[in-house]
This record gives C-alpha cells, structure tokens and sequence, in this order.
C-alpha cells in the first residue's frame, strides 16, 4: 500500500526501497527459504521524505497484515529525551504495539557519523529502547564500521554489511553504501533464520541473532557483526523440550528428560541443568559449548 498517496499501487519513485527489498530477499532466500515473502508499504515520498504519521500507518498496517519483521531503514534526527518521566513517542508506541503482536523491528542507525549515545541530538527510530527493535550500524570489508556509519554502545544493538549489491529501478542492479543496507542484510538474515529453525518467536530470535554475532570492534552494544549460522547455531532445531520427573526416585535431581533435537545443533555440544525446588517446580538451564544461553524454562 502506498501511504503518501493513499492508493493500492506502490510504485517505487526512488529506488531506495527496491534496493532494500532486494536485499532483504537475496539474503533471505540465499539457501532455498522460498517461504520469505516481502510486503512493500511506502511511507516515503519520490525524496525520500515523509511524516511520522505515515510511517505508523505503516506499521499498523503490517500488523494487521501479519507481517513478522518489519525493515525500517529510515529514520531522523531529534533531540534526546531523557527516559524517565516522559512520554513515548507516537513512533516508538507503534514499535511498542508490534512487539505485544510479536513483530521484530529492525532500524537503521543512520549516516551521519554521529555517536547515539552523547551529545543532544541523536537518530530516530534506531536510538528507542523497545525491546523488539534491532537498531544496525554498516560495517565495512575488515568489519570497522564505515565511515558515515552512526554508532552506540547503548544505543545500536549489531553491525551488518553496509555496501550491498542489490535491485534498482528499471529492471537493474545497483551497489549502495549505509546503513538502510546494512538494516536489509539484518532482516534478511532474520527472515532467513526464522524460517530455519523453532516457529517464530520475536524475543527469542532477536537474542540469538545478537548473540549469535562475529565478535569484532564495532563500537555498539554487542561488538559484533550479523553471523546468521550463529544465530541458528544457537537456535538449532529445538522443538520439544518435556521434563519427565520419575515421581518413585528418591533423588529429587535424578530425572528422565524427553528432550528431541533434530539435528543435534549447539556444535554437538549441548549442557542441560535442571532443579526442582521443595514445591515440585522445576527449572531448566541449557547452554552451548561457548556457555551462551539457548534455552531456559
């Protein structure tokens, strides 16, 4: 749907958006996930300029469409409003609602080689605290960020390629720098995992894909760079988890696990703690060999 002129026909006038698109779909696709499909919404103009209010349309609709990420690779420079004792703004409330629907966001940090965290000013959508938003900064070949690249050790959550050939208009392919590229290759990767691993689960697939990051010297929260086989590593292919506790043991820690991997992820190497308290609640801990956290309940 195209939002700027409130029609059915979303023509692309710019071609950011077809860029974005293709990339989205190139890395989503890139090992047969054919089950990837891509909703384009235009809330930007032939300038790539465009209201608020449009853009929460936008989110809305996806909503509503059943969308289960949603690529902003917009956004604006405001000032910073502190955290306690205000408001949420419009924009990050419709991020909000998303997240209750189960929907990741993913934001571009922006290109102005600005540091999100100080100073007055910072870069919207990407510096909201929603926890379903992933905010990505560009990196470059040698996985430093590039140098138009905003940053944030607080404030942008993952790195991710930042030069990327992908579609343009006229049936033609184009290579484009920033960080609305470097959001496309994240929520590609994230499409890409999704469709790959446990049914879709925004919290969980947001951790494993931070978690899952190549560690390098990015300066944002998690220092890393978008590695989608290590957000599936840590994922693998869970799909029950049942703890049987044998009533007749003695023992309360001696118990049977019903536990089916398919196949057996984690780099073969999976560590599984249990506890059952005085009140017959049992609580379980698995982590890979790195010791990250891949399951808890």
């Amino acid at each position: 749907y195209d939002f700027i002129n409130n029609t059915t026909n979303q023509i692309d006038q710019n071609g950011h958006g077809t860029h974005v698109a293709g990339t989205i779909i190139q890395m989503a696709n890139s090992v047969g996930a054919s089950t990837v499909e891509i909703m384009p919404l235009k809330a930007l103009d032939s300038v790539g300029q465009g209201t608020v209010f449009d853009v929460i349309r936008a989110i809305d609709h996806a909503i509503e469409a059943g969308a289960n990420i949603i690529n902003l690779s917009l956004g604006y420079q405001g000032p910073r409003v502190p955290i306690s004792g205000t408001l949420p703004a419009p924009l990050e409330l419709a991020i909000n609602v998303a997240g209750q629907y189960q929907v990741l966001v993913v934001a571009a940090a922006g290109n102005q080689s600005m540091d999100l965290d100080i100073g007055t000013m910072t870069y919207y959508p990407a510096a909201f605290t929603c926890s379903n938003l992933i905010s990505v900064a560009a990196s470059g070949c040698r996985d430093q960020l590039m140098h138009f690249s905003n940053e944030g050790v607080i404030s942008v959550d993952i790195s991710a390629p930042g030069e990327v050939r992908s579609t343009i208009l006229d049936n033609k392919w184009s290579i484009k720098s920033g960080t609305s590229m470097a959001a496309a290759v994240l929520t590609g990767s994230l499409a890409l995992v999704s469709t790959n691993s446990c049914p879709f689960e925004a919290e969980r697939l947001k951790t494993a894909m931070l978690n899952g990051a190549d560690i390098t010297t990015a300066p944002v929260e998690t220092q890393g760079r978008v590695n989608a086989q290590g957000a599936l590593a840590i994922l693998g292919t869970l799909r029950t988890f049942t703890p049987n506790i044998n009533p007749q043991t003695s023992d309360r820690l001696n118990a049977d696990l019903d536990l089916q991997l398919s196949p057996v992820p984690f780099g073969n190497n999976l560590n599984i703690q249990w506890n059952q308290s005085e009140t017959g609640l049992t609580s379980i801990f698995m982590s890979d060999a790195t010791g990250r956290v891949v399951f808890t309940h």
